[in-house]
C-alpha cells in the first residue's frame, strides 16, 4: 500500500484498486501527486507524523523515561497506557472531523516490548531529544 501511496502518479492496477476502496483519499493523494509531485505526499505524511509524536512526547512528564524515535515513543511498561492515551487524544484533537468520539482507537498504536528491561533504566534520568535543541 505504501509503495502505491509514495510512488509517482500512475494509474496502475494497484492505484486503481486503492481508489476503489478509498475513493476520497486516493483522489486527494493523486491530485497532490499531479499538482505538486509525488514527494509532497510523503512530506505531508512525515509532517503529520511529527506533529503527532513530537507534541505527545513534549507532554510526557520530565520524571518519566521516554525516548522519541521517528514514529515511536519508547517508555517503560508502566507508562504504555498513559502515552497511548496521549497519542489517541492528539489524534482526536487534530482530526476531530474524521475521528468521531465513538470510534475505537485501541488497536491503532502498536505496543511491543523491547530488549531493555524497565529495571535496567535509571529512574532519575530522562533522555530528552528537545533539551539540547531548546537552548
Amino acid at each position: 500500500m505504501l509503495i502505491v501511496l509514495y510512488a509517482k502518479y500512475q494509474p496502475t492496477k494497484n492505484n486503481k484498486e486503492l481508489r476503489r476502496l478509498f475513493p476520497n483519499v486516493m483522489d486527494w493523494i493523486n491530485t497532490i501527486k499531479k499538482e505538486e509531485g509525488y514527494k509532497k505526499v510523503s512530506f505531508i505524511g512525515q509532517s503529520q507524523e511529527a506533529n503527532i509524536f513530537v507534541e505527545v512526547y513534549k507532554k510526557i512528564p520530565e520524571e518519566k523515561f521516554a525516548l522519541l524515535i521517528h514514529d515511536c515513543i519508547l517508555v517503560k511498561k508502566e507508562d504504555v497506557l498513559f502515552v497511548k492515551q496521549l497519542l489517541e487524544d492528539r489524534l482526536r484533537e487534530l482530526y476531530k472531523d474524521v475521528i468521531l468520539p465513538q470510534h475505537n482507537l485501541n488497536k491503532l498504536f502498536k505496543e511491543s516490548l523491547v530488549s531493555i528491561s524497565d529495571e535496567s533504566l535509571d529512574n532519575n534520568k530522562r533522555i530528552r531529544f528537545d533539551r539540547d535543541f531548546s537552548k
